[in-house]
C-alpha cells in the first residue's frame, strides 16, 4: 500500500504517527476542531487508515534500524558503561572511593534487559476467592515502622 488517495486521510495518518493523538491529528489534517475526537476515532477505526498507519510505523522503524536485537545490544552497552567504577574523592576528605559513573541509568538498563528476558516474576497473593492484589517491593521495609497487634492494644 502506498499513500492514501484521500489527501486529508493521508495527512491524518502521518500526523497520527507523530504523537498518537487522534483528535490532534484530525485537526492538523484539516478536519474541523469541533468534533475532532469523534472524527479521529472514526478514522482510526477505518481498516484502510489502520493499514496505512502500520505501514508508516514499519517504514520509520526500518529507517531507524530499530530491532529487538539492536535495542537489547544498546541496553547492554549502556548498563556496562554506566556501571563502570571510577575513583572519586569524598568531599572534604582524602578518602578515595569507587563509584559507578551513573548507577541510576545502569540499573534501569539492567531492569529493562531483565524484563525483556523474563527474569522477573510477578507475585500475587490471593486475598479472596475472586480477588488478587499485586505486590511490588520498591524499597526495603524499615523494621521500626512495623507495628504488632500487641503494640496497638496498649
Amino acid at each position: 500500500m502506498s499513500a492514501l488517495s484521500n489527501t486529508k486521510r493521508e495527512i491524518f495518518c502521518l500526523e497520527y504517527t507523530a504523537d498518537f493523538n487522534g483528535a490532534a491529528a484530525a485537526i492538523r489534517a484539516g478536519y474541523a476542531e469541533n468534533g475532532s475526537r469523534v472524527r479521529g476515532n472514526r478514522l482510526l477505526n477505518s481498516p484502510e487508515v489502520q493499514e496505512r498507519i502500520q505501514e508508516i510505523i514499519d517504514d520509520r522503524r526500518g529507517e531507524l534500524e530499530v530491532t529487538v536485537a539492536n535495542v537489547v545490544h544498546r541496553l547492554n552497552e549502556t548498563a556496562n558503561a554506566c556501571l563502570q567504577l571510577v575513583e572519586k574523592r569524598a568531599h572534604g576528605s582524602d578518602t578515595v572511593v569507587l563509584v559507578p559513573i551513573n548507577a541510576t541509568a545502569g540499573l534501569k538498563a539492567l531492569e529493562l534487559l531483565g524484563r525483556h528476558l523474563g527474569m522477573f516474576i510477578e507475585r500475587t497473593q490471593e486475598i479472596a476467592s475472586d480477588a488478587c492484589i499485586q505486590v511490588e517491593w520498591s524499597a526495603p521495609i524499615d523494621p521500626r515502622m512495623i507495628t504488632h497487634e500487641s503494640d496497638t492494644e496498649q
